[in-house]
């Protein structure tokens, strides 16, 4: 077996490599992925509007703030970008909330699931 070349690996191995996070840009926006606090669960609503009036927040991003299909695959594209009807594991990203600080954006959320009483519960 022929070895595979890295191209990064010296930079890696030595800790000079830049890593996303090492990069800033002025008036950069950082966006804060959402995610499910649940494993399992149908989607009956998400309220942004708590967590847009939030100190820092720039804007607030659900799947109904994507136009056209929400859908990606390597193959078939059927999984969605941003959750919307359902959440098919705990790690789902449902909404972004992005700001000037890395932190911004991960305020509360009113998530209103069907199933478990289809109580509203803030994030």
């Amino acid at each position: 077996m022929k070895p595979a070349f890295r191209n990064d690996a010296h930079a890696k191995v030595t800790g000079t490599a830049k890593y996303t996070d090492d990069y800033t840009m002025p008036r950069m926006l950082h966006a804060v992925p959402l995610h499910a606090p649940v494993a399992s669960a149908m989607i009956k609503s998400i309220d942004s509007s708590e967590a847009q009036r939030a100190e820092g927040v720039i804007r607030v991003i659900t799947a109904a703030d994507i136009p056209g299909s929400i859908k990606f695959g390597q193959i078939i594209r059927d999984y969605p970008t941003l959750a919307s009807d359902r959440i098919r594991s705990s790690g789902d990203v449902f909404g972004f909330g992005g700001g000037h600080h890395p932190r911004s954006g991960s305020g509360s959320f009113a998530f209103d699931q069907a199933g478990a009483g289809g109580a509203s519960r803030p994030l």
